[in-house]
């Protein structure tokens, strides 16, 4: 059974069940992932767009195809908010319960990216990406990759592929 399902019956559908109604009425099992975001560990404040970049890339790029249901970042702002997490690139396993009760996410995103090469506007951005369970604090995909700045956009296309892939997705 996926991770999150309740199995009782009737209750597919329902949010944070990780399934939906197809137009048959039959149920499929969609993962639900927040992505959290990355923290941006460059001493540069001209880097700080790296960060949400990457987080929007890779939310767009995960939900192409539609087969993971993603948790909308202004969800995940205010949630963060709430419990005052602030960018971190690892979620304490006492914070995964709650995130999952405000999220309704199985599994949550974070990551560090780090701007090498100064002021170089081309200069590569390394990022380690992981993917965690939100139910057991359990990462199951753990990904560095490097890419220039013009590139990032590609970069975020392969994180997601490696997430997807992860999924079964």
């Amino acid at each position: 059974m996926p991770p999150g399902s309740s199995g009782a019956p009737g209750l597919a559908g329902t949010p944070g069940s990780g399934e939906e109604k197809t137009p048959a009425g039959a149920a499929r099992y969609r993962p639900s992932v927040a992505i959290l975001g990355f923290k941006n560990v460059s001493p540069n404040s001209k880097d700080a767009w790296i960060a949400d970049g990457l987080s929007e890339w890779l939310l767009t790029e995960l939900a192409a195809g539609e087969k993971l249901r993603l948790v909308p970042n202004e969800n995940v702002a205010r949630v963060k908010r709430a419990l005052q997490l602030g960018d971190t690139a690892v979620i304490a396993p006492e914070q995964l319960p709650r995130l999952r009760e405000n999220l309704g996410s199985e599994y949550v995103v974070t990551g560090t990216c780090f701007p090498r090469g100064g002021d170089d506007e081309d200069g590569a951005v390394r990022v380690d990406l992981r993917l965690q369970r939100a139910d057991n604090g359990e990462i199951v995909l753990s990904v560095a990759d490097e890419e220039t700045r013009p590139e990032l956009p590609a970069l975020a296309s392969r994180l997601a592929a490696r997430i997807r892939e992860k999924l079964g997705a």
